[in-house]
């Protein structure tokens, strides 16, 4: 079953609050350093940005800032290093309780079909070992979702099919036939014509780019005998809320 922009609006504002109040109102935390904000969007009028990153431990950091180009393989994420962004400065040493701005910079031009996807890569250089010590250093590295918007409008196309295993599972594929990413958080399955829940799943996280697929294998709450049911969704782009019927799974 195919959702348009109709379907997705849906119950957007709702879902938009949402994703404002965990993405930008707040930082990324990880261990004593935090990013602002935790996703960047660029287009061809605004081809430059800025993350903050912010060392709020008792210790100086040398810190590592890399763009990669970031393309899916089946439901593989895959990343290569690319020109396409320039990031300034790629090093630096952060002290403690300092902030650096990171500067993100378009080095080409949109294209004209679809949305391009990249990460910031924000790592953590780690010292060296102090004599003596034998244990395992841990280096941080956080990645920060990097879009560029297509010239042409965006186009959400989401298409949904749901079939059921010999062993009683619900696998459920979600594709994105849309010209723009589509991050997938949380997931209910309920009976038709009630409020009965068959599946709940949530932190999900999955990034699907424009093209690409997400295959899902859900074990039912209770033994469900029906024929259909209906989802919802919550996506960064509003909430699906439909009705599905089970297609024969083929072999």
């Amino acid at each position: 079953m195919i959702h348009t922009l109709r379907t997705l609006k849906r119950g957007f504002g709702v879902a938009a609050a949402f994703f404002a109040i965990l993405g930008f109102s707040f930082a990324a935390t990880a261990a004593s350093l935090m990013v602002n904000p935790i996703r960047v969007v660029l287009d061809g009028k605004n081809q430059s940005a800025i993350v903050t990153l912010r060392n709020a431990g008792e210790e100086a950091r040398v810190i590592q800032a890399e763009l990669l180009r970031w393309t899916q393989e089946g439901e593989r994420d895959v990343y290569t290093p690319t020109r396409d962004l320039l990031v300034n400065p790629p090093v630096f040493t952060l002290a403690p309780g300092q902030s650096q701005l990171i500067r993100i910079g378009l080095n080409r031009s949109p294209d004209a079909a679809q949305e391009l996807a990249y990460r910031l890569y924000i790592q953590e250089v780690p010292p060296p070992s102090k004599p003596g010590f034998s244990g395992l250093q841990m280096a941080l590295r956080i990645g920060v979702p990097v879009f560029v918007n297509p010239t042409s409008a965006l186009r959400p196309r989401l298409r949904w099919q749901a079939s059921l295993t010999p062993a009683g599972m619900i696998k459920l594929k979600v594709s994105n036939e849309g010209n723009f990413h589509i991050h997938l958080t949380d997931l209910k399955l309920m009976e038709s014509g009630s409020q009965r829940q068959i599946i709940d799943r949530n932190r999900i996280h999955a990034y699907m780019l424009p093209g690409k697929s997400l295959e899902l294998t859900l074990q039912p709450e209770f033994d469900w005998k029906g024929d259909r049911f209906r989802l919802s969704a919550l996506t960064d782009r509003g909430v699906v809320d439909t009705e599905l019927v089970l297609e024969e799974e083929k072999p």
